[in-house]
């Protein structure tokens, strides 16, 4: 197994680094002392880690008003319509992912949401893709076409 580069390595080095993470595929350790290191992934190995975590929204018709629940981050949606609830539940979820990402070490310290840390991952992914709905509200894996 490789050596981590070191930063100062990384600092020289950064275009060809990226460009074996996200190009070529190949995570890439960065290490500063003996103790921390890190790595780099392409956007595309990082969707592979969290390709498991799949949400599992809920719809309810409470009277006049639809509400989605998204357990994995304990979150509601509310409208008049489906649409609208749907709509509301992707900016809460765009709200949550920014709130924990800017707090990341305390809220993957935190016993109820240490566990939302690759969802959040998947979440931002997804969103930065355009694709956050399509995420949230993809039918089961086991879901017959």
């Amino acid at each position: 197994m490789p050596a981590p580069l070191t930063i100062t390595e990384f600092r020289r080095s950064i275009g060809p680094v990226f460009t074996e993470a996200v190009q070529r595929h190949r995570p890439v350790r960065i290490g500063r002392g003996a103790r921390e290191s890190g790595v780099l992934f392409g956007d595309e190995e990082v969707l592979a880690l969290v390709a498991n975590r799949h949400f599992h929204p809920e719809v309810f018709q409470e009277g006049e008003e639809v509400s989605v629940w998204l357990p994995e981050f304990a979150l509601y949606g509310r409208g008049p319509s489906f649409a609208e609830a749907r709509d509301d539940l992707l900016e809460e979820v765009r709200e949550y992912v920014e709130e924990y990402l800017g707090e990341v070490e305390l809220y993957t310290r935190a016993p109820n949401r240490s566990d939302h840390f690759p969802f959040v991952i998947r979440a931002w992914l997804a969103d930065g893709a355009g694709e956050l709905a399509d995420v949230l509200f993809a039918p089961p894996a086991d879901a017959a076409v």
